[in-house]
């Protein structure tokens, strides 16, 4: 059979881990006697024509590197979509059942947890306000009505100087190439790139990095805009759960802009103090590790991401950071090809029962903290491009 008369059918193709998978033929090459299939989750791949039956049966499909071959059976866009409709129904009752049984289980719990919520908080703040402070009953009630009313999160407009995100920018977004990874939440994930990655991470196979090898060159890019984000994230972190006992607050509120010096023509920007990460990862740690809050803050990971208007490119839904992680950053980075849509949503509280939702458009310098297990969605843009730089941090 000719490659030309396979473009636009359907194919169920049979790939290298036994599984079938939905293409659709885009394009092909007489020449080479080539086809291009686009499959459901936006992978596209050449495939040289080994053997096709006449009577629109199946067939087989050699890779385009020689590697071997493939079987495919065809099948008409009505059989297609049959299948796909049978696919979907049966997967929707299924998540239909299982949501029936958690709701259930929500309602019996609804009206105790939402007790167990209000009083934990309370109580928590009540015993961290008092703990070797010596503060009478009134005083720990007021300091613990405080941090209760704090909030887990703050994006803050103004805090990181635009020259600096600019250069940092300009430094890798030429030739920004993704990492494919496979997590157990992401099975291919393929929009980020990593510059730093801690050392249990690069040997967990579908850890939550996927066993991603850092890129030395591009956290040296990146160095001065990291440390200055250890920075603001000490400081945020320092306001929201106050210093540890026995140290006094590190700062004096949060600055409005923290930059870095250009280095000389020629040079190499440098990290600041106790910046890590080199040599494997290893989980940084840059700015001051040992101030006088009393936290040891490092840096476990940092990766840059580019979204963009295709298949498991454009959004990162709702989610929280892993549980090992005390806390992250997010910077909204400048583009060359504006976007539509983007930002971040947060919830306070559980997505499904949120005591408020909020939603921030991250522009370019804006940075984002986030406290242990918040959870929040990167919103998918319709257009353009749009990057941000993500750190992972331990605090304690």
């Amino acid at each position: 059979m000719e490659p030309k008369n396979l473009v636009g059918r359907y194919l169920h193709i049979l790939c290298e881990d036994s599984r079938w998978y939905w293409a659709v033929v885009v394009a092909h090459s007489a020449r080479a006697s080539m086809v291009h299939a686009w499959f459901e989750d936006g992978t596209r791949t050449w495939y040289a024509l080994e053997s096709v039956r006449e009577d629109g049966g199946g067939g087989a499909l050699r890779t385009a590197d020689a590697a071997g071959c493939v079987k495919f059976d065809f099948v008409s866009a009505e059989e297609w979509s049959a299948r796909l409709d049978g696919e979907l129904l049966a997967e929707q009752e299924r998540v239909a059942a299982i949501k029936a049984r958690l709701e259930a289980r929500r309602l019996e719990r609804k009206a105790a947890a939402n007790a167990v919520k209000r009083a934990g908080g309370a109580a928590a703040a009540l015993a961290s306000a008092r703990q070797g402070k010596h503060l009478s009953e009134g005083a720990a009630l007021g300091a613990a009505a405080d941090m209760v009313a704090k909030k887990k999160f703050a994006v803050l407009e103004d805090a990181l100087a635009p020259d600096l995100v600019e250069r940092t920018f300009r430094s890798f977004s030429a030739g920004f190439q993704p990492q494919t990874i496979s997590t157990s939440v992401y099975p291919r994930w393929i929009i980020s790139r990593y510059m730093e990655v801690s050392e249990r991470e690069q040997h967990v196979k579908g850890g939550q990095q996927g066993g991603a090898q850092p890129d030395l060159e591009l956290l040296e890019k990146c160095r001065p805009l990291l440390d200055a984000c250890d920075k603001i994230f000490r400081q945020c972190y320092v306001d929201l759960h106050g210093p540890r006992f026995g140290h006094k607050a590190g700062g004096g509120g949060r600055s409005k802009a923290v930059t870095a010096p250009a280095p000389p023509d020629g040079a190499t920007e440098e990290g600041g103090d106790g910046a890590g990460g080199g040599g494997g990862g290893g989980g940084g740690g840059g700015g001051d590790a040992t101030m006088d809050d009393g936290y040891n803050v490092r840096r476990l990971q940092s990766f840059v991401t580019r979204y963009r208007p295709l298949p498991g490119e454009a959004s990162l839904p709702k989610h929280v950071d892993g549980i090992t992680i005390d806390g992250s950053i997010v910077v909204g980075m400048p583009t060359d090809d504006p976007f539509d849509g983007g930002g971040l949503t947060i919830w306070e509280g559980n997505p499904d029962e949120p005591l408020a939702t909020h939603n921030f458009p991250m522009r370019a310098g804006h940075v984002c903290f986030l406290d242990k297990l918040v959870w929040h969605q990167a919103n998918p843009i319709t257009s353009g491009e749009r990057w941000a730089i993500v750190i992972f941090y331990k605090a304690k």
